[in-house]
């Protein structure tokens, strides 16, 4: 990219390898923006992947589109000067940043003279000035009905600037659908550690205490009904490389890809029981419907990854992975241990040896005080766990798990 560009001509084959070493590779994700009209930039760019525009400092305009192998950002190796355009990427884009103070360096150390680079310079930067005026001289034209390049452009285009403006924070990449996405990733965590959980472990006698909590998880309930709202109607989408904003689109888009079960646990099941007198205390219960939220966590986590890459900071395969899979198995773990401790406080209850009235750790006959679990032969069945040690209840629970489950299990004993 270095030897292609004009500037460089006039350098040797040891300056051109040598500031080929200095390039610095970046990602930019679609939407993101290369170059800040009036910044004072110290760095110019070689496109290796993905297509940019130049546009104006109004943002109205598109100078031109550039594609790989070509490069911008030339003047701030040469003068001090504010950025007189916007460059911002149309598709995924791989370039290669070289600083002024690298190419300075270098040509320094060789005591280049850069009066030569700087016609070559001077020559592009007056073609670049020259192209610019005459795009916006000719859409300027464009809006007198008299001239004939008024039939030839779309006139609604121009009408449309505005709502395009007013859409922009709904662009995927864009910062406000960078946060949304984090909050739909916690939000979602929340709901799959948490529900499950209170079901299990959540004794009769506490479940007031924690009916607090559920002015938190109305909130988030509320945050993911307006979810649904913008995924079906604000949320632009990338299909083949290009950003989908038209809204019949956006909206058929996201009826195809998951818009009803979205819809199905958003229903407020938990708030119509607890207008219902008789089932209060089933109020935790009714909330499983919002678990159907947690399918969506590994499509959050890939638009985490994503954004990572677009902040350019980079997350090797390999790391990813293992974050990805070790993330999913404390998850699983946890699912299966409410699971488990369910199995015992639902479907065995009337069975006297379960795994909890057999899991005696302070010693002592099975079923006893001693285990997590007692039974009581007059009611014909055991408690849910002995003192209210939920703690140590879900603990065992995991504990459980692990060496059966997500382990080798038990094995295969035989007694000699």
């Amino acid at each position: 990219y270095v030897k292609d560009c004009p500037f460089f001509d006039f350098c040797s084959n040891d300056i051109i390898k040598a500031l080929a070493i200095r390039l610095k590779p970046k990602i930019f994700s679609i939407g993101d923006e290369l170059a800040y009209v009036g910044d004072i930039g110290q760095e110019m760019f070689f496109i290796d992947k993905g297509s940019v525009e130049v546009m104006s400092s109004d943002g109205k305009t598109v100078f031109a589109t550039l594609v790989k192998g070509a490069f911008f950002g030339e003047t701030s190796l040469f003068f001090k000067t504010k950025r007189t355009s916007t460059v911002r990427a149309i598709s995924f884009c791989e370039v290669f940043q070289l600083d002024k103070c690298d190419i300075d360096d270098e040509l320094r150390q060789r005591n280049f003279d850069l009066s030569r680079m700087l016609d070559t310079f001077n020559s592009i930067a007056n073609s670049n000035k020259r192209r610019n005026a005459a795009v916006a001289a000719n859409l300027e034209a464009s809006k007198m009905k008299q001239n004939k390049l008024y039939k030839m452009i779309d006139q609604s285009d121009s009408m449309n600037v505005s709502a395009i403006k007013t859409r922009r924070i709904f662009l995927p990449h864009s910062v406000f659908r960078c946060h949304w996405d984090i909050a739909c990733m916690l939000f979602s965590l929340y709901f799959a550690t948490s529900i499950l959980y209170r079901v299990a472990f959540v004794l009769e006698e506490d479940i007031s205490s924690y009916r607090r909590w559920l002015l938190v998880d109305f909130s988030i309930d509320i945050f993911f009904i307006v979810d649904v709202y913008f995924r079906y109607t604000r949320f632009a989408f990338v299909y083949n490389g290009t950003v989908v904003i038209n809204r019949n689109s956006i909206a058929r888009h996201y009826r195809k890809n998951g818009m009803l079960l979205d819809v199905f646990s958003c229903l407020p099941l938990d708030v119509i029981v607890l207008l219902i007198p008789g089932l209060k205390d089933s109020v935790f219960l009714f909330r499983l419907v919002h678990l159907i939220r947690v399918r969506r966590l590994p499509s959050y986590l890939n638009h985490i990854e994503g954004y990572l890459n677009g902040w350019n900071i980079r997350v090797s395969a390999a790391m990813s992975l293992l974050s990805k899979t070790f993330f999913y198995y404390v998850l699983v773990n946890h699912l299966c241990a409410c699971i488990w401790f369910l199995i015992h406080r639902y479907l065995e209850r009337n069975i006297k040896y379960t795994w909890a009235t057999t899991d005696c750790v302070e010693g002592g006959d099975d079923a006893g005080e001693g285990c997590l679990a007692t039974w009581d032969d007059e009611m014909g069945q055991h408690n849910i766990c002995n003192n209210g040690y939920v703690t140590n209840c879900y603990i065992r629970s995991i504990y459980f798990v692990i060496t059966t489950i997500s382990t080798v299990g038990y094995g295969m004993y035989r007694w000699n």
